[in-house]
């Protein structure tokens, strides 16, 4: 993110269960290393969740 970032909208891959702590640790780094900290976060989206192996809760 730079000064010009108007918000955050963070997608993960509901399928990849080896990925998602990993993901999590990513995601509250860069919120805790933003540059402007009133930058909104305005979406998490977990893509893929038609497949079957998606996961059912986080």
């Amino acid at each position: 993110m730079n000064e010009k970032t108007n918000a955050l909208i963070y997608v993960v891959d509901s399928t990849d269960y080896l990925w998602f702590e990993e993901t999590k640790e990513i995601f509250h780094n860069i919120i805790k290393n933003q540059i402007n900290p009133e930058i909104p976060v305005l979406l998490i989206i977990l893509s893929k969740i038609n497949l079957p192996d998606r996961m059912e809760r986080v």
